[in-house]
């Protein structure tokens, strides 16, 4: 089955319907491993603070913080697309299913003649009118990826509180580096 994918150049080519889901999937995965990155900076950030909290530097800490709270909204936004595209994959797999069962009992004939004969020019305008409003939804969550997203102040007591929940790996005589926040571990 082809279909083609409205564009205002006109020159992309038509795409089957599983070359469509392969690109949701990978798009998917992408937006995945987006935030398995974001979420491992998160908690690299937040263990630093933590550091040093401990040893009382208050101003790296909350350095490490608000880097840690800058990159949140980006987690969500990647978190939210990518939890849709799971749905849109999902219906698109129950709509082939049902389209599955209905070849197999042999009423697809008559369902898409009785559709056919539903079906005027209206319709059709109206379904390529919300395609094309969908297809300008997607150029603005692109220019909206392009700019700061969320809650940008930072609360410095809050995100300090969050850290006293935070439990930091217990490895015996080890020493933070605060020039380049790498830890080494003593021998003795």
């Amino acid at each position: 089955m082809r279909c083609c994918i409205p564009s205002s150049s006109g020159k992309e080519p038509l795409l089957s319907t599983q070359e469509l889901i392969e690109r949701l999937e990978d798009t998917r995965d992408a937006l995945d491993m987006r935030c398995r990155s974001i979420d491992y900076q998160c908690k690299e950030y937040q263990s630093k603070a933590k550091r040093f909290k401990v040893e009382d530097n208050r101003i790296e800490c909350l350095s490490q913080l608000k880097l840690r709270h800058a990159l949140l909204p980006r987690y969500e936004l990647y978190a939210g697309m990518r939890d849709n595209i799971t749905h849109t994959l999902n219906s698109i797999d129950q709509a082939q299913v049902v389209a599955g069962v209905a070849v197999q009992m042999g009423k697809v004939k008559p369902t898409i003649d009785g559709i056919l004969a539903t079906v005027n020019i209206d319709q059709i305008d109206k379904i390529l009118n919300e395609l094309e409003e969908q297809s300008d939804n997607v150029n603005e969550i692109a220019t909206v990826l392009g700019r700061p997203i969320g809650n940008t102040e930072f609360d410095e007591d809050a995100a300090l509180a969050v850290l006293d929940d935070v439990e930091l790996p217990n490895v015996p005589n080890a020493r933070v580096d605060v020039s380049t926040h790498k830890v080494a571990i003593l021998d003795m």
